[in-house]
């Protein structure tokens, strides 16, 4: 083996702090991604249409500061500006819990997810560059499919439990109370990412947007990647808050039960990060990238039959917990592909530039989704066949028609990843 592809004691405790580092800082996006920020803004009174800009515009910020952050930090030492990031994620959830205590309510949401946004951003240019000198090239993809499953399965576990209490006080006192504990969670991260260490001490660099650009425009394979990823994020990313709206708008369902299916695809994505990593490391990207392709538009087709199943609600939460298992199989992949052909002299640029393009997609795609549904574009009711469907069930089926034809753009996928032998590692 060599000297490169071994894992020393000191990746090891770079390997251990960054997963403790994740797995209570990630519980601010979990948040938003499982599905508490949802039950939390309808608490406040909001619109569907107000639930769907601010549950899209922390991804609008993310997709336009990330690659300038990424650019900035090469002039400054990375780990202290991961630092500022993560108490500015703080602030954010500070504006949060207090929001219901103020006499107006929009500007500190918006305040809250700014600072949220922003901090996440500085955080996420850096945090890739930081880990990459500990990640053994052959052990790489299953150690980023490890990190993701530790801090989904703490997020599952954190918003299980905030399920069952909801099912017993689903005040608005209780999810302030859980927004604290967010917070709490996020100042953890900073007492576990000061102790993993910079294995390749940062030269600065005085780098411009333009200057990034170029240099990522002549890497090979990178334009035509990130176009498939950008592309792929559009009609997929908000369809976990569009299962939501269905769920508490149409479906009527309880916070608690909105809540437990949330907790189940938080579970799906623990399998996917689980699975996807060793399925990366055995076969290549690019098998997980056609089978989540065509298993994507599968689920999406299937939520508007709902009406048809004998138990609705547990056919619900088996395709949460499968789009979860995709979502967190297609990450993993998105990642491990991006450091592979990404510049290894700009890696904090690629992999910004790459979550810049996702955060795009993401930001579009519910913003686009809330235009739709404020214009009053779609029936609000219509039958298939004897069942009734909503306007959320004729966006999922028009997001099935893009994703079967975008099925030529697998094609940009480069998958230069080459089977290799694995080393077993364990926290």
């Amino acid at each position: 083996m060599k000297k490169a592809d071994t894992i020393t004691p000191a990746n090891k405790k770079a390997m251990t702090f960054a997963v403790l580092s994740q797995s209570f800082g990630m519980l601010g996006q979990v948040a938003f991604s499982q599905g508490f920020m949802l039950i939390y803004f309808n608490a406040l009174k909001l619109s569907a249409f107000e639930i769907m800009i601010f549950m899209s515009l922390p991804y609008f910020v993310l997709g336009f500061s990330l690659l300038p952050f990424a650019v900035l930090s090469a002039r400054y030492q990375r780990k202290q500006f991961g630092i500022i990031g993560i108490f500015l994620t703080v602030i954010g959830f500070c504006f949060f819990a207090v929001t219901p205590l103020l006499s107006s309510r929009f500007f500190p949401l918006i305040a809250a997810i700014v600072f949220f946004s922003l901090g996440t951003s500085m955080f996420n240019a850096v945090w890739f560059e930081l880990l990459h000198p500990h990640l053994p090239a052959h052990y790489r993809g299953r150690f980023l499919g490890i990190l993701r499953f530790v801090w989904q399965s703490v997020g599952m576990l954190f918003y299980f439990a905030v399920s069952i209490i909801l099912m017993h006080n689903s005040s608005l006192v209780i999810l302030q109370i859980v927004l604290l504990l967010i917070t709490a969670g996020l100042f953890s991260r900073f007492l576990f990412y000061r102790n993993i260490t910079e294995a390749n001490k940062p030269v600065p660099r005085f780098l411009n947007i333009g200057k990034a650009v170029k240099i990522l425009v002549q890497s090979k394979g990178f334009v035509e990647y990130a176009a498939y990823i950008f592309l792929l994020t559009l009609f997929t990313s908000a369809v976990p808050f569009i299962f939501g709206l269905i769920e508490k708008k149409i479906m009527l369902l309880n916070d608690d039960t909105v809540s437990f299916l949330g907790v189940l695809l938080t579970a799906g994505n623990l399998s996917g990060y689980f699975l996807g990593g060793r399925i990366i490391d055995r076969f290549g990207t690019k098998t997980v990238f056609i089978a989540c392709h065509f298993a994507y538009g599968a689920v999406m087709l299937l939520f508007p039959l709902r009406g048809f199943m004998p138990f609705p609600l547990v056919f619900i939460g088996i395709l949460n917990f499968s789009y979860g298992l995709l979502f967190a199989a297609s990450s993993t992949a998105i990642t491990t592909e991006a450091l592979f052909i990404a510049p290894q002299s700009h890696i904090a640029i690629a992999t910004s530039a790459n979550d810049t393009l996702i955060n795009c997609g993401r930001s579009i795609a519910g913003f686009l989704c809330a235009w739709i549904v404020k214009c009053g574009m779609l029936s609000n009711s219509w039958k298939i066949g004897k069942t009734s469907a909503s306007a959320y069930d004729t966006i999922l089926i028009s997001f099935v028609i893009m994703i079967i034809l975008l099925v030529i753009t697998l094609g940009l996928i480069p998958s230069v990843i080459i089977r290799k032998k694995t080393v077993s590692f364990r926290y």
